[in-house]
């Protein structure tokens, strides 16, 4: 969350957390800055678990190639392990271009390593390894 503080938005604003899965990073998000989180996720089972876990969170079925929102809904997107599961990456690019408003942030969260094994890499290979930033939350 340290990492992402920065391109938050504050307690106004609005955070999509695009394949929230269980709604783990959903309440981090909330907690953190404060803002309304919206978990957006296309399994009923997910979503079902997030609802357990956090019977106030909002929670709509979506996917990441038709996310269900209008233009300018967001002040930004979490996108944590969704690349990878993507099928058609320019219906993901348009819609994440829809819904968030202008100026605001698209956070994609994948694995660590090196940059060239990535898979966000593989999707966006003209960013280069410099465009890789390990954050390390302890040291072994």
């Amino acid at each position: 969350m340290a990492a992402a503080g920065p391109y938050l938005p504050s307690a106004d604003g609005r955070v999509l957390d695009l394949g929230a899965g269980t709604g783990r990073f959903s309440d981090a998000l909330a907690r953190f800055s404060g803002a309304r989180v919206v978990a957006c996720e296309p399994s009923a089972a997910m979503r079902a678990v997030l609802h357990t876990n956090f019977p106030d969170a909002w929670v709509v079925g979506g996917t990441a190639e038709a996310i269900p929102f209008p233009a300018g809904s967001f002040d930004a997107v979490w996108a944590s392990q969704v690349v990878h599961h993507v099928r058609d990456l320019p219906a993901f690019a348009a819609g994440l271009r829809h819904v968030l408003r202008p100026r605001g942030h698209l956070l994609i969260r994948g694995g660590f390593g090196p940059a060239q094994e990535l898979p966000l890499y593989r999707y966006f290979p003209s960013r280069g390894p410099r465009a890789a930033r390990r954050v390390s939350a302890w040291s072994g």
